[in-house]
C-alpha cells in the first residue's frame, strides 16, 4: 500500500443495480433509486474532534472505548470497529442482506429502515463525535487496507471483530418508536399539511412579505440577509442533531429564534407568525401553542421593538458545541469567525491550506520518488553515498505557503 494510488480509496456501503451516479446542482447526493441491497448498519465516528487524547490511544483502547459507549447508549455490540486513520467506523452486520425493493410501485423501500437505524445509532453517539451526515444508504467510507491521506499515512484497518451479526428486527428493536407509531406520526403530519392547504385555498389573499422581497435586492448588509443567515444556521443545526426536523423538547427554542430572526426585517405584527412559519416550517413542527408562546414577540413588534439576541446569546441558548459551530456562520464564536476571515485572506493571496502544502512537499520528496530504486541500491546505501559526496542531492524549489 505504499503506492499513492491507494491513498484516499473509498467504497460504497450499498450494492447498486447500476453504476453509482450523482445528482443535484452541487453533486452531493447519490442515486438512491439505484441501490440494490444493504448488508450492514454503520456509524462514522470522528472521535478525534471531541474525545481527549484519542489520537494517543492504542487500537485496543479505541475499540474498547467505542464498544463501551455504544453499549452504554443502549445499542447492540458492534460487529466490527474499523480505524479510519483518525476516526473510526462502527459496523453491525446483517444476517441476511436487505433488498431495497418495495412490494408496490410507489411503496416505501426497505433501505429507508437502514437509514432510520443509522440515524438513531448516530444520534445516540453524538457525544463521541458521530457524523449525522453519514447515515444515508449511498454513503461511501474509506476502504480497508487503504491509507487515510498522504500526510498521516495511517492504514484503514479492522481493530475489533466480535463475530456477531443481527437481523433487521433485532436492530430495529433499538429504535425508540414502533412501526405503528411511525405510521401514525406520518398520517397525522400528512393530515396537518392537507388541512393547511385547504385553509390556504379558503383564504381570500395570500401573505406576501414585500419588505423582505425588497430587502433581498438591497446591496450590502441588511436585516433580511442577516435573519436568513440565522435561519440557515438553525436549519443546519437541526440537520446535524436530528437529521432535519427539530426533535420534541427543543421546538420552542428553535421556533422563538426563528420568529425573532424574521422580526429583524418584517415589520407587520399581524403577519409575523405566518411568515415565520412559512420560512421555518421545514425544520420546526408548529403546533397549536406556537401562537401563544410567541405572542410577546408580536406585542413587541406593535411598539416597534423586537428580540435582538446576539450571536453568542443564541449559541448559548441552543447549547452549540465547538464541533457544531464549525458548520455554522452566525451561531459560532467570534474567534472562529476571525480564523475563517484570515484563512479567506490567505487563500485570496494564493496560499494553500497546510494539508495541501504538506502533500505537495511529500509528492516531490525522496520518500515518494524513491531514487534508490532507480539506482538499484538500498535506501540506506543511497543516503550513505550522499554523506560521502558520491551522489548530489537534487535542488528542490521552496514553496511558500500558509
Amino acid at each position: 500500500m505504499s503506492d499513492t494510488k491507494y491513498h484516499a480509496v473509498y467504497v460504497s456501503q450499498s450494492l447498486f443495480f447500476e453504476p453509482k451516479t450523482k445528482a443535484g446542482p452541487h453533486k452531493t447526493s447519490a442515486n438512491k433509486p439505484g441501490v440494490a441491497c444493504l448488508t450492514h448498519v454503520w456509524v462514522d465516528i470522528d472521535a478525534y474532534k471531541v474525545v481527549p487524547g484519542w489520537l494517543d490511544m492504542s487500537f485496543d483502547e479505541q475499540a474498547s472505548l467505542l464498544v463501551g459507549e455504544a453499549m452504554l447508549a443502549g445499542l447492540p455490540v458492534p460487529s466490527l470497529v474499523v480505524s479510519s486513520g483518525r476516526g473510526a467506523y462502527l459496523i453491525w452486520r446483517l444476517e441476511d442482506p436487505i433488498w431495497n425493493i418495495s412490494a408496490t410501485k410507489n411503496g416505501r423501500k426497505p433501505g429507508s429502515i437502514i437509514e432510520a437505524i443509522n440515524r438513531h445509532f448516530a444520534r445516540q453517539l453524538l457525544h463521541i463525535g458521530s457524523d449525522m451526515k453519514c447515515v444515508d444508504m449511498t454513503r461511501v467510507l474509506r476502504a480497508e487496507g487503504s491509507r487515510h491521506t498522504a500526510i498521516t499515512g495511517a492504514t484503514v484497518r479492522v481493530i475489533h471483530d466480535s463475530k456477531m451479526s443481527y437481523s433487521v428486527a433485532d436492530l430495529r428493536s433499538a429504535l425508540p418508536w414502533s412501526r405503528e407509531q411511525v405510521k401514525a406520526h406520518k398520517t397525522a403530519k400528512k393530515a396537518r399539511k392537507k388541512a393547511k392547504v385547504e385553509e390556504a385555498k379558503k383564504s381570500p389573499t395570500r401573505v406576501y412579505d414585500f419588505a423582505g422581497e425588497k430587502a433581498k435586492r438591497e446591496p450590502g448588509f441588511t436585516g433580511f440577509k442577516y435573519a436568513h443567515l440565522i435561519l440557515t444556521d438553525l436549519r443546519k443545526l437541526a440537520d446535524l442533531r436530528w437529521g432535519g426536523e427539530v426533535a420534541e423538547g427543543y421546538r420552542d427554542a428553535f421556533a422563538h429564534l426563528a420568529v425573532s430572526a424574521v422580526a429583524r426585517y418584517h415589520k407587520n405584527p399581524e403577519t409575523l407568525l405566518c411568515v415565520a412559519e412559512r420560512v421555518a416550517g421545514d425544520i420546526v413542527c408548529f403546533d397549536e401553542q406556537f401562537s401563544q408562546h410567541n405572542q410577546t414577540a408580536v406585542e413587541l413588534l406593535k411598539t416597534g421593538r423586537k428580540y435582538a439576541y446576539s450571536a453568542q446569546a443564541m449559541s448559548d441558548m441552543l447549547n452549540v458545541t465547538p464541533a457544531e459551530a464549525e458548520h455554522l456562520f452566525v451561531l459560532c464564536p467570534a474567534s472562529l469567525k476571525e480564523r475563517r476571515k484570515k484563512t479567506q485572506q490567505r487563500r485570496a493571496k494564493g496560499m494553500v491550506d497546510r494539508e495541501t502544502y504538506n502533500q505537495k512537499r511529500l509528492e516531490g520528496s525522496a520518500e515518494a520518488l524513491k531514487p534508490w530504486d532507480t539506482l538499484g541500491i538500498s535506501r540506506r546505501t543511497y543516503y550513505n553515498r550522499i554523506k560521502a559526496g558520491l551522489i548530489a542531492l537534487p535542488k528542490v524549489e521552496t514553496v511558500v505557503s500558509a
